[in-house]
């Protein structure tokens, strides 16, 4: 059966295109007075998949409606291949889409379903019905071709529509936040799948999700918006190693905002721990990690942004057995959740400012976005309500004895820190 799906599959991508250049210029768009896309430029290469990531609302949903032809804009241009769109209604731009709600014909099978638009197109039965099945071969659907949407799974069905979103031959596939009606399991094996199918078929595609597990793990590239301008754009690894901005750098991963002040050296104190900065040994006001930016004198005082999986926790119990004393504040373990193979644990600071600790990859159960934010007092010390916060640490379940409620640890740090900037 396998082989017969990659034979019929073969037939898909033979008679495919190469992928289109898209290419969005200066886009505008304003409702009422709220503008939605404000100056929104980005290229994206032939057969290349870009995930637009961001909060809701900013501008996701309408940088893809204004590529398909769906929403007009006030200012800007849409190129495909070098050649103006702007103008051309949405039936004439050759684009297929996949929604988050899959949008099924319930009177019609799968296979019906996919031959859809090439009916629409007058291709005949016999061709139609042969492109369908080796479109639903391709999606690994060939023996649900003749069962109805009400008889297959959700992933099964957005399966399909992707499948009829190919069918027609689109120059560009755009995709909706396709996954975020599954579960999780399904989520993952339906992206890698999307994933799979993109690449044997070369198509350009654009990618809309709020999910940021999502966007790094299925984009060639990553743009993270915010009120309507791309803040970032580049490879899932230079995103979140290497943010341009403090707003991508806590958007994307679990990030602890921290006050800290420029040391000598190239270093920055943070809780009374020296960490070494990233840029040439240099203190810089746009990031650590990023380009250009102000050099900082010694002793200004700066937020400092580390990732969570960059802090670590060790039981005072366990230094003082070892004889080997860190030098990190103290905190204690308020609270504790079972998830399988990590810990899900409360990390509260003695009078510190708090901190997010992560202990494990970066594939750790952790929120989009989710950051702590720390008040400085100007003195360099939080206040005590901040620091009262119960924080969250993830850990391994093997260390479930070690780390129980009430257990006194010390916080460390490692590496350097992802961001560095002036506080407002």
């Amino acid at each position: 059966m396998q082989r017969a799906e990659d034979a019929s599959s073969r037939g898909v991508i033979a008679r495919g295109r190469l992928g289109a250049r898209v290419e969005l210029r200066g886009l505008e768009r304003a409702f009422g007075n709220v503008k939605a896309l404000d100056g929104f430029s980005l290229q994206i290469e032939p057969g290349e998949l870009v995930a637009l990531l961001g909060p809701s609302g900013s501008g996701k949903t309408t940088v893809l409606r204004v590529l398909a032809g769906l929403e007009a804009i006030d200012a800007g241009s849409v190129l495909l291949d070098g050649d103006e769109i702007t103008a051309l209604p949405a039936y004439r731009r050759d684009m297929g889409m996949v929604f988050q709600a899959y949008s099924l014909f319930p009177n019609m099978t799968a296979l019906d379903n996919v031959a859809f638009g090439l009916k629409l197109r007058r291709m005949g039965r016999q061709e139609r019905s042969q492109r369908a099945k080796e479109l639903l071969s391709l999606a690994g659907l060939a023996a649900e071709a003749n069962r109805y949407p009400h008889q297959l799974s959700g992933g099964q069905q957005q399966r399909v529509a992707l499948a009829r979103a190919l069918a027609i031959e689109p120059r560009v596939l755009l995709l909706d936040e396709p996954l975020s009606a599954l579960d999780a399991k399904v989520r993952s094996q339906l992206r890698d799948e999307i994933r799979r199918v993109q690449r044997e078929v070369g198509i350009t595609a654009l990618f809309v999700t709020h999910d940021q597990e999502e966007a790094l793990s299925i984009a060639d590239r990553v743009g993270v918006m915010r009120s309507g301008t791309l803040e970032q754009v580049g490879s899932p690894s230079e995103i979140y190693d290497g943010p341009s901005t403090a707003f991508v750098a806590e958007f994307v991963g679990s990030v602890n905002r921290l006050p800290g002040i420029v040391a000598e050296h190239g270093q920055v104190s943070v809780l009374g721990t020296l960490m070494p900065l990233r840029e040439g040994g240099s203190s810089r006001a746009v990031g650590s990690g990023g380009p250009g930016g102000t050099a900082l004198p010694v002793g200004t005082r700066v937020d400092v942004l580390i990732r969570a999986e960059a802090v670590g926790v060790t039981p005072i119990a366990r230094e003082e057995a070892s004889g080997v004393k860190g030098n990190g504040p103290t905190a204690s373990i308020a609270s504790r959740a079972f998830l399988g193979p990590v810990l899900r644990i409360g990390v509260q600071l003695h009078g510190e400012p708090g901190l997010e600790d992560q202990v494990g990859t970066r594939s750790s159960e952790t929120e989009p976005g989710g950051t702590t934010r720390v008040a400085n007092d100007g003195e360099g010390r939080a206040p005590r309500d901040l620091a009262a916060r119960e924080l969250i640490a993830v850990a391994p379940a093997t260390e479930a004895g070690a780390l129980s409620p009430g257990t006194e640890v010390r916080v460390s740090f490692s590496g350097s820190p992802l961001f560095v900037t002036v506080p407002d």
